[in-house]
C-alpha cells in the first residue's frame, strides 16, 4: 500500500511538472501578487487595471488627459491586419481587436486615463472565441498590452496575442471554474518588441508604427484617425449604396432607379420616337437638296422652300443657308 502511494505521487508530480512546462506561466493563487489598481475587471484573466511604467527611461506619460470615447472607438476599428482571407471569394478585414474589445477598450481607456498618473500605463487583458472546425465547441484566446498618452498621441503596445486558453491545465485545478488559475500575461514592453504579434498592419491618417517598424507598438492621432475613420465610412456607404443600384438596373431596367411612372416614362418615350422621326425627315430634306434625288422629283421653289423652313428651325446657320441657296439657284 506504502509503494502504491509512493508510485501515485511520483506520477502526479511528474504529470504537474509537464503541465506546467508546456502552459505560460499560471499562478493559483492570483490575489498575491496582484496590487494594480482596477479601472474594469469581470474575471481573474480580463481586465484593466493601473500599473507601474515599464521603462522610465522614456520619460514620464502626460496624464491625466481627457480623451473623447468616440475617437479612440473609431480609431482602434482602423487597426486591421492586413492579407488576411475570410473568405474564399475576398479578402475581409481581419481587425486587431474585435467589436466588443473596442467597446470595452474604448470606453475604460477614456476613463482610466482621465485619473492616470503621469508614472502609470494602463495595462490589460481581453479575450475572444473562435470558431473550430466541424461545429466544435468555440476556442477562447486571450490578448494583452499596455496603453498610454505621450506627446500629443495615444500609445497601445501589445504582448501577447492570440494566447490560447489552457483548458485541460483548467480543467485540472479549476474544475468549479471559480477562477483561481491566473494567466501572467505579457503586456508589451518599451524596450522589447513583442514576438508575439508580428502581423502588418494596413497604413492609414492617423496610426503609425513606432520609429516606422515596432509592429506590436501603434502610435496614433486620435482626431486624425477619427477623421480617417469617418472618409472610409463615408466611401463605403456610397460604393454599396451604387452597388444596389446597379444591381436595381439589372434586374429591373434603368427606369426604377430614376423612380418614373409608366405614364411618364410613356410620354418620354413617344417624344424620343418623335423626336428620331423628325431628325430622319430632316436628313432627307437636307440630301433633296444636295440633288440626292433624280432631276425634277423636286421643284426649285420646292426646295427653297425646304431651305427657307430648315432655317427658320434653327438647324442651318446664315452662311449655310446662302451656300445652300446659291446652288439651288445655280440649277435654274
Amino acid at each position: 500500500m506504502k509503494l502504491f502511494n509512493s508510485q501515485s505521487i511520483i506520477l502526479l508530480f511528474s504529470s504537474l511538472v509537464f503541465l506546467t512546462g508546456s502552459v505560460q506561466a499560471i499562478d493559483l493563487n492570483p490575489f498575491d501578487d496582484e496590487n494594480e489598481e482596477v479601472i474594469w475587471e469581470v474575471s481573474t484573466n480580463v481586465y484593466l487595471k493601473y500599473a507601474e511604467q515599464d521603462d522610465s527611461e522614456f520619460g514620464k506619460n502626460d496624464h491625466p488627459v481627457e480623451l473623447n470615447e468616440e475617437e479612440i472607438r473609431k480609431a482602434l476599428k482602423l487597426l486591421v491586419i492586413q492579407g488576411e482571407v475570410y473568405t474564399e471569394q475576398e479578402e475581409e478585414p481581419n481587425p486587431v481587436f474585435t467589436p466588443l474589445q473596442v467597446n470595452i477598450l474604448s470606453k475604460h481607456l477614456a476613463k482610466g486615463l482621465a485619473k492616470a498618473q503621469p508614472d502609470q500605463d494602463i495595462i490589460f487583458a481581453l479575450k475572444k472565441n473562435k470558431d473550430r472546425f466541424l461545429g466544435l465547441k468555440k476556442a477562447t484566446f486571450f490578448l494583452a498590452g499596455r496603453v498610454f498618452y505621450k506627446d500629443g498621441k495615444l500609445n497601445i503596445i501589445l504582448g501577447d496575442y492570440d494566447f490560447a486558453k489552457q483548458e485541460g491545465y483548467e480543467a485540472v485545478y479549476d474544475p468549479t471554474h471559480v477562477g483561481i488559475v491566473a494567466y501572467h500575461f505579457n503586456y508589451g514592453k518599451r524596450s522589447k518588441a513583442s514576438q508575439k504579434f508580428e502581423f502588418p498592419i494596413k497604413e492609414v491618417d492617423g496610426i503609425e508604427l513606432k520609429d516606422g517598424k515596432r509592429r506590436d507598438w501603434f502610435v496614433i492621432d486620435l482626431k486624425t484617425a477619427a477623421k480617417t475613420y469617418d472618409v472610409q465610412v463615408s466611401q463605403r456607404e456610397k460604393d454599396e449604396l451604387e452597388g444596389k443600384r446597379k444591381e436595381l438596373r439589372e434586374i429591373l431596367g434603368e427606369d426604377a432607379i430614376s423612380g418614373r411612372s409608366a405614364k411618364e416614362q410613356a410620354q418620354i418615350n413617344k417624344e424620343r420616337r418623335e423626336m428620331r422621326a423628325e431628325m430622319a425627315r430632316m436628313r432627307k430634306e437636307m440630301k433633296e437638296m444636295s440633288g440626292g434625288k433624280t432631276s425634277g422629283s423636286q421643284s426649285v421653289e420646292e426646295r427653297l422652300s425646304t431651305l427657307d423652313r430648315l432655317k427658320k428651325k434653327g438647324l442651318v446657320s446664315d452662311k449655310e443657308y446662302q451656300r445652300k441657296r446659291q446652288e439651288i439657284l445655280n440649277d435654274i
